[in-house]
């Protein structure tokens, strides 16, 4: 574990990394309450996070990125390259279309087979 790791954080990443599942928070009758009532979570107000009212942690941050959409990549630097060998191949929509266009009825026919 590393040291600068509050003693609350180490014991929770302990319980949670429990080999043995009956042991494990968050794995009795309580789910996930055990884990929301942690001492690491003390003062945490869960419905407000539920709802999005919380402010992010922000301490200390100087910068705040501004995004348009959530599609905006704009933030990120650098180039990445496109290569057949890492995304695997080009795939043909119409040939994709042709192959596939059908799907739903097929899988509906397999579903009324299989019954």
């Amino acid at each position: 574990m590393p040291r600068h790791l509050e003693p609350q954080g180490r014991d929770l990443i302990k319980k949670l990394l429990t080999k043995e599942r009956a042991g494990r928070i968050g794995s009795s009758k309580n789910g996930a309450e055990d884990i929301k009532k942690h001492k690491w979570y003390r003062g945490l107000n869960w419905a407000a996070l539920y709802n999005k009212q919380l402010a992010p942690p922000l301490e200390g941050t100087t910068y705040m990125p501004s995004i348009d959409n959530h599609f905006d990549v704009s933030n990120f630097t650098g180039t990445y390259p496109v290569s057949a060998e890492e995304n695997g191949p080009t795939l043909d929509m119409d040939k994709d279309v042709t192959l596939f266009g059908n799907w739903d009825h097929l899988s509906s026919e397999g579903q009324l087979k299989a019954k």
